[in-house]
């Protein structure tokens, strides 16, 4: 039996400019490209946050494999936080108005699931400490999960580039 191929995660070097990008970027179907959107909104802080919490569990991994492809995953969502927070620009450039979402997606992440959620104290102790961070690593694989069903969505889905526009579809896909 062969050893199963190791990929190495790498963060690509993108930049996407949505400029010329149309509100409705997915050619007659506005209520899809909408529900699409609302990633934007989300994603930035939310891959912030896995950064953030990605960081405080590599003190925890020896292996070093598994050390790399954290790493790798950090600097991924990194450039993923950069680029969706970007398109939230195309959204206000359309006359969008989030910023109460994107306050609630920042509660969320820095208060609900920060350091101290809802400001219990009680974390600071090392045994309840781990034990967050050890869920909270649970609920970034959780989400990635969800997204790995949508990036596969993406991805499979060849009517993107006849209809949808050529940016948003490379970083959707």
């Amino acid at each position: 039996m062969n050893a199963p191929v190791r990929h190495q995660l790498k963060a690509r070097r993108v930049q996407f400019e949505f400029d010329d990008t149309p509100l409705h970027w997915l050619k007659d179907d506005p209520f899809s490209t909408h529900v699409i959107n609302g990633i934007h909104l989300l994603l930035p802080a939310g891959e912030l946050w896995f950064c953030r919490v990605y960081n405080q569990a590599l003190p925890y991994v020896t292996d070093d494999q598994l050390r790399a492809d954290v790493e790798g995953f950090i600097r991924q969502e990194a450039v993923h936080s950069r680029q969706h927070s970007k398109a939230q620009l195309y959204l206000t450039r359309h006359g969008l108005s989030y910023e109460d979402y994107v306050d609630r997606v920042d509660w969320l992440f820095n208060t609900f699931l920060g350091e101290a959620p809802l400001g219990i104290k009680a974390l600071d102790r090392a045994f309840l400490k781990k034990f967050w961070l050890v869920a909270r690593v649970g609920v970034v694989a959780a989400i990635e999960h969800f997204t790995g069903v949508l990036g596969q969505w993406a991805m499979d889905n060849d009517t993107w580039e006849e209809c949808g526009d050529a940016n948003m579809v490379d970083l959707f896909k």
